[in-house]
């Protein structure tokens, strides 16, 4: 399985879906065919044509905190039918050569999280497709931190909003990122003793899934 392919035609759809989305919001229209009429609704996405893959973009190893070394959770989500997962410890990458075949792809990432300008706690960033070894300023603003990891290359994915309780002020203070983790199995419950409804982003609930040839955003 071709890494870049899988990576970049699959968050590709995830950016044209936000942009067109947050367009169509601004301008408070409706969203538009290619022949100016307006779009009809998405469908079912799991029904539409294309590659589907099984994947799990935000794993830890021991390499930071996680439980098991990289070739043992690598051998753990093969044998649980993932297709790709991408390998994302704390601020640090790892070396995944040789671990791809055709059937199984496994990507080299991080999980970044650099100080938010509101208070609140720090931003967590899961990275994908980074080179080894690749090490980064953890001073650094967040934005100069997410436009450094996009220079090497990587695509930056804003992780688990609702447990950090990060609201539109620390969403809306960085830009660059292709796609929002909106659930993992671990991190369900707020950091910061707030009412339940505010740790619930106030604006959208968006479920993205990713497929090889296009992603679907749906919001309510």
């Amino acid at each position: 399985m071709k890494r870049r392919t899988f990576i970049h035609s699959g968050f590709a759809g995830v950016g044209a879906a936000l942009l067109a989305g947050r367009a169509n919001a601004q301008n408070n229209s409706p969203p538009q065919d290619g022949g100016g009429k307006p779009a009809a609704a998405p469908g079912n996405p799991f029904t539409a044509a294309g590659n589907w893959y099984k994947a799990a973009l935000h794993v830890h190893t021991t390499t930071s905190d996680g439980d098991v070394d990289v070739d043992t959770r690598l051998k753990q989500y093969r044998e649980a039918g993932f297709q790709v997962v991408a390998v994302t410890d704390h601020w640090k990458t790892n070396d995944l050569a040789g671990r791809s075949d055709d059937a199984f792809l496994a990507i080299s990432g991080m999980e970044m999280h650099p100080k938010t300008g509101t208070g609140a706690p720090d931003h967590h960033f899961v990275v994908l497709d980074l080179p080894h070894p690749l090490a980064l300023d953890k001073k650094q603003p967040a934005q100069e931190m997410i436009d450094a990891v996009k220079r090497a290359g990587g695509m930056v994915i804003y992780a688990h909003p609702h447990w950090t309780a990060h609201t539109l002020l620390e969403m809306e203070e960085v830009g660059g990122y292709v796609a929002m983790e909106v659930y993992n199995t671990l991190s369900f419950d707020c950091q910061r003793p707030l009412p339940r409804e505010t740790c619930v982003l106030p604006t959208v609930v968006a479920i993205t899934s990713c497929v090889a040839r296009a992603c679907c955003l749906y919001a309510k």
